[in-house]
């Protein structure tokens, strides 16, 4: 009995040994797998990494894609807004020209006017401008004279005097 307890004994031992050898052999199959799966990993990363760049670059073009349009947009519409500037200027202009035109024409049509009346009531008009002129001239004494004239009608006996009951 003895040789048969030494038989169970190593048979005991050499199924020990090969569960043993059969977890060596799945712990180095899991260090595989899992270095197959850090590599693939890493690949991911790598490719995920290069499609977000690819990605922020294309955001970029587009980006700056639409800013140039709207730059260009902005500069159209500020050169327009500039064209009709000069030419509202342009129109505001004509018509102050056209306006101090027609009041030149009337001042002369007044003067022409002026000079017909004062011609039909015997008055020569180089007369009556140099008699103006001097009048400006001494315009001081006559706002003096004026004065007084204002001052001494005040009296009830200077209209009585001249004037008939």
């Amino acid at each position: 009995m003895r040789k048969l307890a030494l038989l169970g004994e190593q048979y005991e031992q050499s199924i020990a040994e090969m569960l043993q050898q059969q977890n060596v052999r799945l712990d180095e199959a899991q260090l595989a797998e899992a270095n197959e799966l850090k590599q693939r990993l890493q690949q991911e990363l790598e490719i995920l990494i290069a499609y977000q760049s690819k990605l922020k670059m294309q955001a970029e073009s587009q980006h700056q894609k639409e800013r140039k349009q709207l730059e260009e947009r902005v500069s159209l519409r500020r050169a327009l807004l500039e064209q009709k500037m000069d030419g509202e200027r342009m129109i505001f202009e004509k018509e102050e020209k056209e306006r101090l035109r027609h009041q030149l024409q009337k001042q002369e049509r007044e003067l022409h006017d002026f000079d017909v009346e004062t011609a039909a009531k015997g008055l020569n008009a180089l007369e009556v401008a140099d008699a103006s002129l001097r009048e400006f001239d001494n315009d001081t004494n006559s706002v003096r004279g004026s004065m007084l004239s204002l001052s001494g009608s005040s009296s009830t006996s200077s209209f009585s005097s001249q004037t008939p009951l």
